[in-house]
């Protein structure tokens, strides 16, 4: 029957007239109906159909419900990881000054040891903490933590000026002052073994870089025996020397001495007159003929000469 119909006067006309094959045509015949038959339940179906009788505002409200609800909750997780990771862990000590804690002292305390490394470099490097706020000035220091162990901090909450520590202590430092006390730091007086970079940034000419190569030379030599050593910093203009001379005193009894008998490799090392190569043929020189009885002995070593036995002469201990 199929076949008759598709062989029907008027339906062969249509596959002629559109240049269909008896497939293409018998596959039009199947399909046609179920298309026509899909068009007429569908309305049907979908009134049968449970519907959903919340409206779109109600549907958005519900949305904004279920995002509040989250971000509470990652709010929440936040707070809760900040303070696990950070205050929960600290141990308030008694009291301490930040300038002289080493970088185990700030792991120990609860500090986070990327932290603890930073602040050790940076008072490494000649940094110094003046006041207790100071610590908020290292990058990813914790406010919360700073609560904590503020009490415990050995500095003040902010600095007074006095005779002995201008309460400023950069650069061009008389700008910020009135009058009177302009001129007192214009004739402050340091102690140049013993002063930090903040006081030698009082005297023209010197500014936080150049103060705190001083302070490195000085500390790898165990300070510094005359002012002439001064021409040795990199940087250090003879004008600047002059005023460091006008600006203060040199206390030779500070020194540090190295007893070139019994000194380490590391120890010899570490002196900046001496180094690495010195410091071999030191111990080695040492090791094979005894003990050095006087300086002009290590004459003999072959690599001190006159000139550079001259200079270790003051820091010598035998």
């Amino acid at each position: 029957m199929f076949k008759k119909l598709l062989n029907s006067k008027i339906i062969s006309q249509v596959r002629i007239h559109f240049g269909f094959s008896y497939r293409e045509m018998s596959g039009m015949m199947i399909l046609l109906p179920l298309t026509v038959a899909f068009v007429c339940f569908v309305p049907a179906f979908k009134r049968i159909w449970p519907k959903d009788n919340i409206s779109t505002t109600a549907r958005l409200q519900r949305l904004d419900s279920i995002e509040l609800i989250v971000m509470d909750n990652a709010y929440k997780n936040k707070q809760s990881w900040q303070k696990r990771t950070s205050s929960a862990f600290i141990k308030a000590p008694s009291s301490f000054n930040p300038n002289k804690f080493s970088e185990k002292q700030w792991i120990e305390l609860g500090l986070k040891p990327y932290l603890a490394k930073r602040i050790a470099n940076y008072v490494q490097k000649g940094g110094k903490f003046r006041t207790k706020k100071d610590l908020l000035k290292i990058y990813g220091f914790p406010s919360e933590v700073f609560t904590i162990i503020q009490n415990a901090i050995e500095l003040p909450d902010s600095l007074q000026f006095t005779q002995n520590y201008p309460a400023k202590t950069y650069k061009n430092t008389a700008t910020h002052l009135d009058k009177d006390q302009a001129k007192l730091v214009s004739e402050t007086i340091i102690e140049l073994n013993a002063a930090d970079t903040a006081q030698l940034n009082l005297i023209k000419g010197i500014g936080p870089t150049l103060a705190a190569r001083i302070v490195k030379m000085r500390d790898k030599l165990g300070g510094f025996h005359a002012y002439s050593q001064l021409s040795e910093v990199y940087g250090l203009k003879p004008e600047v020397i002059e005023e460091i001379q006008k600006r203060s005193t040199l206390n030779t009894n500070a020194l540090k001495k190295i007893n070139i008998n019994t000194a380490s490799y590391e120890e010899l090392k570490a002196h900046s007159y001496i180094g690495g190569k010195n410091a071999s043929v030191i111990i080695k020189y040492r090791k094979n003929n005894g003990n050095f009885k006087s300086p002009e002995d290590l004459l003999k070593t072959t690599v001190i000469d006159e000139s550079l036995l001259q200079k270790l002469k003051p820091y010598l201990d035998f």
